[in-house]
């Protein structure tokens, strides 16, 4: 008698995948502690001028996000043309206003690199698959994330390399609503005109789950929304919660949406292993017959230890 068997949707395989690496861990720990690893840390302060994603400019709510990270990376040669690389990484991220955001993370990576060729000018392929637990201020938000990652490079000169990914991840969290599944593709030239300067440029498309806030009040029918959710907004159609992040009761929106990006970055060497970075980005979002623009500034400082 034949068993009946669950398909294979994207979220069992990402349940699937975070619990494999999870039970990892030990290993890639035990191997990183015995073997030599590359650890790198880095700040950053980014300002985001529309953190509700609204439409409307009155809904726009500004904040600044500081960011902490380290991260240890072991590189296990396989042969000479593959390595199989294995990683810990811890993040944390405070908010000048709204510290519902506030969260960290902790986590691991298994990953494998392949060259094609020798030399600085040989192209290489990595994949890259990695989950995390998250711990949120606010309660609602905490739970996990995994991410695959598939990236090409190749430089084509001593000054130019492109870098090209595609990614699709998926976070949990307490409240469905605030969870959110996304793949994305990009494509990134990086210029070092001299060893002390390097210029990046990026483009991005992304499609998937966003989470979009209106404000909101009670009235004797239910939450109203202030100022009108706008023509072409169905809003029966998205996953609603009501949260307090932004101090008035806030509508949460997931819809499902494409975002094109655009970022430019220079990165200036202030020593051997440490730079500073600074960072614009512009993002258009779209959905139904809505779209809204983000605008982002970043400003940190990398280090290799």
């Amino acid at each position: 008698m034949a068993l009946n068997q669950s398909p294979l949707t994207p979220r069992i395989i990402f349940r699937r995948l975070h619990l494999a690496l999870w039970l990892s861990l030990p290993f890639t720990a035990s191997a990183l502690f015995a073997q030599p690893f590359l650890t790198s840390g880095s700040l950053t302060a980014t300002w985001h001028d529309n953190l509700t994603q609204a439409v409307a400019g009155v809904e726009h709510l500004a904040a600044t996000q500081f960011a902490a990270s380290l991260a240890a990376e072991h590189c296990h040669t396989l042969n000479r043309d593959d390595a199989l690389l294995l990683g810990a990484a811890i993040n944390a991220e405070a908010w000048s206003r709204y510290t519902g955001l506030d969260r960290a993370t902790l986590g691991g990576q298994l990953g494998w690199r392949h060259r094609f060729g020798l030399g600085a000018y040989a192209p290489t392929l990595r994949l890259d698959l990695a989950t995390a637990v998250v711990v949120a201020r606010e309660s609602a938000r905490t739970g996990n994330q995994s991410t695959a990652t598939l990236r090409a490079s190749r430089r084509f000169s001593p000054e130019t390399r492109l870098d090209l990914a595609a990614d699709y991840g998926r976070q949990t969290a307490r409240d469905t609503v605030l969870g959110q599944q996304r793949g994305s593709l990009s494509a990134e030239v990086a210029y070092d005109p001299n060893p002390q300067w390097r210029w990046r440029g990026r483009v991005r498309w992304a499609n998937g789950d966003v989470l979009v806030y209106h404000p909101v009040t009670w009235t004797p029918w239910g939450w109203q929304h202030l100022h009108g959710y706008g023509a072409g907004y169905n809003y029966y159609a998205f996953p609603t919660s009501i949260v307090r992040t932004f101090g008035p009761p806030h509508h949460a929106h997931r819809v499902f949406a494409h975002t094109w990006s655009y970022s430019l970055g220079v990165s200036p060497a202030i020593g051997p292993r440490t730079a500073l970075t600074f960072q614009i980005e512009r993002a258009e979002t779209a959905y139904d017959a809505i779209s809204y623009i983000n605008h982002a500034l970043t400003l940190g400082v990398a280090h290799q230890f």
